[in-house]
């Protein structure tokens, strides 16, 4: 233990440091808050955030019911993944029937979460009119690089 000159030292010591900081604090101009004018663009090697379907997209109803698999949005999610989006699979069927199609089809690996579709939407825009949410049908797949595009082409035109 410290006698009590030693320790009264070293608390003034501390004490004048931390005096120190506060007065550099108090003459440096406060952030400004980051606007949309401020802000920094997002860079194009940051992941694009795809959210795929599972009825209708990555498989569809057969004539006896059952599920066969869509082969080019398979196979398009595979790509994606290679690539680099972060994929997620999302279905009205709920997280356990999303996760066992992916599973069935070989595709668990390629996606980061599994959730139920939503039913409420509560955001301060409608999906369609958000400045990064663009809408693929599996009929009408492009690359990664053309998603890219079409969500900054969407964002620029706000």
């Amino acid at each position: 233990m410290l006698p009590i000159p030693e320790a009264d030292e070293l608390i003034a010591s501390h004490a004048l440091d931390s005096i120190r900081r506060a007065e550099v604090d108090l003459f440096r101009p406060p952030a400004r808050p980051e606007t949309s004018e401020t802000a920094i663009p997002r860079q194009m090697d940051e992941p694009l955030f795809v959210y795929v379907d599972v009825d209708d997209t990555l498989v569809r109803k057969g004539p006896d019911g059952e599920e066969l698999p869509i082969p080019h949005v398979v196979d398009h999610v595979r790509a994606l993944h290679r690539q680099g989006a972060q994929l997620h699979c999302w279905s009205t069927g709920g997280e356990h029937h999303a996760r066992s199609i992916a599973q069935q089809l070989g595709i668990e690996q390629c996606f980061s979460s599994f959730l139920h579709k939503p039913q409420v939407f509560i955001d301060d825009e409608r999906a369609a009119q958000g400045p990064h949410f663009v809408h693929i049908s599996p009929d009408a797949l492009g690359t990664l690089e053309e998603y890219r595009a079409a969500v900054a082409a969407k964002h620029d035109s706000k």
